[in-house]
């Protein structure tokens, strides 16, 4: 159950595939400066991990299992 507050929308600007898992690049609708490494976010219900960023959005990694859902 989702208990939290929408914070912003952004969209998907890249995926690729790294073989042993999928690494997406979303691109907020307004920059988000205090996120960093390692924070969770929401998205589309999934909690996903933030790996990388940088001044147009950030990464997360989707594994085999996460895609499967």
């Amino acid at each position: 159950m989702f208990t939290g507050i929408i914070e912003q929308t952004g969209r998907v600007v890249a995926a690729r595939d790294e073989g042993g898992y999928l690494e997406v690049t979303l691109a907020p609708e307004r920059p988000w400066p205090d996120l960093s490494l390692g924070e969770s976010v929401a998205c589309s219900g999934a909690c996903l991990t933030v790996t990388g960023g940088d001044e147009v959005g950030f990464s997360v990694q989707l594994s085999h299992e996460t895609l499967a859902k």
